[in-house]
C-alpha cells in the first residue's frame, strides 16, 4: 500500500488469491451474522465487557439469548474469563439480560403502541402476570401505572 499515490489501489500478490481458505459453512454463517457490526463497529478495548455483552445480547433479543459459551467465543475469551470480567464489573449475563428486558419494557410503555399482554409475550414472559411482577421488581410500579404516568408527561 502506498500513501499519497496518484490513484488509490490495493495490490495483492497473486498467490494470495490462490491460497485455499480452510473454513466451513458454520464459519461463514457466523461471519455473515456479525458482518455488519464487525465492519461498522470499531472494537475498542476501553469499552467495558458489560457493554460488549449487552450489544451481543441485544442482537439476539428475548427468547433468542445466546449462551454464555457463545458470547465468550464471540469475544474470544473463555466462559470463565467472561464471567470473571463481568464479576469485576459487578454484573453477570443474567443481570445484563434483566437490564435489557427492563429498558425494552420501559421504552415500549412510554411509546404506548403495544398492549401489556403483547409486550409481555414479546419479551418472553410466560404470562402477563409474570411480566407485571418482574416490572414491579425493576421499577417499583406496575406496567399500567408506569404507562399512565409516562403518557401524562
Amino acid at each position: 500500500m502506498r500513501f499519497s499515490a496518484p490513484t488509490p489501489a490495493l495490490v495483492l500478490d497473486a498467490t494470495a488469491l490462490t491460497t485455499p481458505l480452510v473454513r466451513d459453512e458454520a464459519d461463514l454463517l457466523r461471519f455473515l451474522r456479525n458482518a455488519p457490526e464487525a465492519v461498522i463497529v470499531r472494537h475498542d478495548e476501553a469499552v467495558s465487557t458489560m457493554a460488549r455483552v449487552r450489544r451481543i445480547l441485544e442482537r439476539g433479543g428475548p427468547g433468542q439469548w445466546p449462551a454464555v459459551e457463545q458470547i465468550a467465543a464471540e469475544l474470544a475469551v473463555s466462559p470463565a474469563t467472561l464471567r470473571r470480567r463481568l464479576h469485576e464489573e459487578h454484573t453477570s449475563p443474567s443481570r445484563i439480560r434483566e437490564q435489557i428486558l427492563r429498558d425494552t419494557a420501559i421504552a415500549a410503555l412510554v411509546r404506548g403502541d403495544e398492549t401489556i399482554t403483547a409486550l409481555s409475550r414479546r419479551l418472553g414472559f410466560s404470562e402477563p402476570s409474570a411480566f407485571s411482577r418482574a416490572f414491579r421488581r425493576w421499577t417499583g410500579s406496575s406496567p399500567g401505572s408506569y404507562q399512565g404516568r409516562a403518557t401524562q408527561d
